[in-house]
């Protein structure tokens, strides 16, 4: 066993790694001007937004109270940064029951929808076993830190593509959702079998 790992009941534990990986992207990502302006676009700040938008993450699911449009932007700028997100990251990581990395062996677009499936199949098991989840992707979008996560981890020549924090928790509010009307295309290919 490598110095500095810790280990419970034959499980490598690589949380101090992860903590690390992702306070790193989180200065990476966050001092990003247009990461930050495309986060800011996906939140609904106001109960109006969410309610004509019928997508994005609204307040009340990353734990705020719902804000007129323009102070929840304002907040985001002013107060939300990478130092702070790092805090809430690492509490998060610390009190979770697991970390779990879903990982492909190539990376191309078909290999990333296997990963959205997979992760589907995951995301509904736990969900029915009433386990929460949620993402911590920094690492895997930064590409010099997936480098080091895929190191680490000794994945070899399989890229790591989602990275999760899983655990019992209180459910948060859940996200809106468009009609399925508003997101379904009719195909117009007729099948010639």
């Amino acid at each position: 066993m490598q110095a500095g790992i810790d280990t419970v009941e034959g499980c490598i534990l690589y949380r101090n790694k992860s903590i690390e990986l992702v306070r790193e992207g989180n200065r990476t990502q966050m001092n990003n001007d247009a990461f930050m302006d495309e986060i800011t676009s996906w939140i609904r700040f106001s109960d109006s937004e969410e309610e004509s938008q019928l997508d994005g993450l609204t307040s009340r699911a990353m734990g705020r109270s719902p804000a007129p449009g323009w102070l929840g932007r304002m907040f985001m700028r002013i107060f939300v940064g990478a130092k702070s997100q790092s805090k809430t990251d690492e509490k998060n990581i610390r009190g979770s029951s697991a970390l779990m990395v879903v990982i492909s062996e190539k990376n191309d677009k078909k290999s990333w929808i296997e990963v959205g499936r997979s992760f589907e199949r995951i995301a509904l098991t736990l969900t029915t076993l009433e386990i929460e989840n949620a993402h911590l992707n920094q690492p895997c979008e930064v590409p010099q830190l997936k480098n080091r996560l895929q190191q680490h981890l000794a994945l070899g020549s399989a890229h790591p593509q989602l990275l999760l924090r899983i655990g019992y928790a209180e459910p948060l509010p859940r996200s809106p959702r468009r009609p399925h009307q508003q997101v379904l295309m009719k195909s117009s290919r007729v099948s010639t079998s």
